[in-house]
């Protein structure tokens, strides 16, 4: 058996296939500490209890020393309540070892490279296989064995430490590529269905099982299983070099455009913008973030916001798909109100480009 693990783990290499970027594990991080706080007002501990995690759950939330929040909080629960957030102790875990400093955390505020070249290491990723070993020994496994050998039921306990241990990570391993999505969906759905009608157990409902659950899953989902729409030719974002969320807007872009192949920048006031886009244009156009699509189609407001999420891929592309199924009146009316409110809200900018390091300004069109 150590044979085998071992050989599994050398044919492995996840590293091309690991789409998380600093951006999508911030929003796995700010899911998590929200998780955190639903379990904090289930469980009946002191007032004094409650607050102190309620805090490191903000300090986990915001990216804010988040590593040692989450290491507290693991203690926090290990000692207060073991059973029923067995999940939870496995993903604080985690986290606690992942790589700092993602983009959108607090601690990765005001620093040049909006990425930092942040990475999930390999090691991480492979090591989310053990709560997705969990989830897998916790209802498929027992699910198909009860199917196949009904009267072996009372032994599941033993089968499912035996899976976990060894064969549902090595199964993961040694799928191939373009089958771990499938397999992961299937997971997903068969834990969703069983949590649903799973009895209470402690403290915990079913919808906090199913929660955890999905959570669990989601560690070792992989963005790159959902890819980027592109196009030959990198798009280009003009943006209001005298607003402050507009360069918060490009920094994320910067961020989440790892390969930097989908791209590329100018200011509203920039000679590229009077150049390539006519004045009989320019006048219906808003003051904001304006996307040069790749056949020529300028978009605005929130139909642009939705195409660069969609350009993005990964979980960016989930979200982009949700907002386009949102009536584009709606999408425009909280666009607009957050666009009057922008240069109150976020102080103004020193000059038309974001503070980048050289090796990106490349990426910037005169």
């Amino acid at each position: 058996m150590t044979r085998i693990c071992w050989h599994a783990l050398l044919r492995w290499k996840p590293s091309s296939r690991n789409g998380w970027t600093g951006g999508q594990y911030s929003l796995l991080r700010f899911a998590l500490a929200c998780f955190v706080v639903a379990v904090v007002f289930m469980l009946p501990v002191a007032v004094w209890w409650q607050s102190l995690a309620l805090i490191l759950a903000a300090c986990l939330a915001f990216g804010c020393f988040d590593r040692v929040a989450a290491f507290a909080l693991l203690l926090m629960f290990r000692i207060e309540a073991p059973d029923p957030t067995f999940g939870l102790l496995l993903m604080l875990g985690l986290h606690v070892l992942g790589p700092g400093k993602p983009f959108g955390a607090w601690s990765a505020r005001g620093r040049p490279h909006p990425g930092g070249g942040w990475r999930r290491p390999d090691w991480h990723f492979a090591l989310a296989l053990l709560p997705f070993a969990a989830v897998v020994c916790m209802f498929v496994v027992p699910l198909s064995i009860m199917l196949v050998f009904p009267a072996h039921v009372p032994e599941l306990d033993v089968l499912r430490l035996i899976i976990w241990g060894a064969i549902a990570p090595i199964l993961w391993l040694y799928l191939s590529p373009g089958v771990r999505p499938f397999f992961w969906a299937g997971a997903l759905l068969l834990t969703l269905l069983f949590a649903s009608g799973y009895p209470v157990v402690g403290s915990t409902s079913s919808i906090v099982l199913a929660a955890t659950f999905v959570l669990m899953l989601t560690l070792a989902f992989d963005p790159a299983w959902i890819p980027a729409r592109r196009t030959e030719e990198p798009e280009v974002v003009y943006y209001d070099g005298d607003c402050g969320l507009c360069h918060g807007a490009v920094r994320f872009l910067l961020a989440e455009d790892r390969g930097g192949k989908g791209f590329r920048y100018a200011a509203l006031q920039s000679e590229h913008f009077a150049e390539h886009v006519s004045e009989a244009e320019r006048a219906g156009l808003a003051d904001s973030v304006i996307l040069r699509t790749a056949d020529g189609r300028l978009l605005q407001r929130s139909d642009a916001a939705v195409h660069v999420l969609l350009a993005l891929g990964g979980l960016w592309r989930v979200i982009g798909g949700a907002l386009w199924l949102v009536p584009r009146p709606l999408r425009d009316f909280v666009y607009d109100g957050v666009a009057r409110v922008r240069k109150r809200l976020f102080r103004a900018p020193e000059g038309l480009c974001p503070l980048i390091p050289p090796e990106l300004g490349a990426r910037f069109l005169a």
